[in-house]
């Protein structure tokens, strides 16, 4: 199960946050574990391939892998970001400049 967080965590099995998270919460009730944190969280999307999450204060559109690991940054530079969709396609994300686009970049 994927969780976003904002702030602090207060589960005796999840870490503590102290900003904005995607957490992995295994089924079995296992500690949860951070896959990334981000200082402005405003979309998420689960591809087969990792975790998508876009990030409104740094502009960005984000991956991490299902199992966790280093985050990579896919975008940046993006004003006013919302949201993110992910299919086998690619990844999609919108931006609200002037009247607003609709972004594509290929998986």
């Amino acid at each position: 199960m994927l969780a976003a967080v904002r702030d602090s965590q207060t589960s005796q099995s999840a870490p503590r946050i102290s900003r904005q998270a995607l957490v992995r919460v295994p089924k079995n009730g296992d500690t949860a574990s951070v896959l990334a944190t981000s200082g402005g969280l405003s979309g998420v999307a689960i591809g087969s391939d990792g975790v998508y999450w876009t990030d409104s204060k740094e502009g960005t559109v984000n991956r991490v892998a299902l199992e966790g690991g280093q985050p990579e940054t896919l975008a940046s530079g993006q004003s006013q970001i919302q949201g993110v969709l992910v299919d086998s396609q690619g990844v999609y994300w919108a931006t609200w400049v002037t009247n607003g686009e609709i972004l594509k970049l290929p998986r």
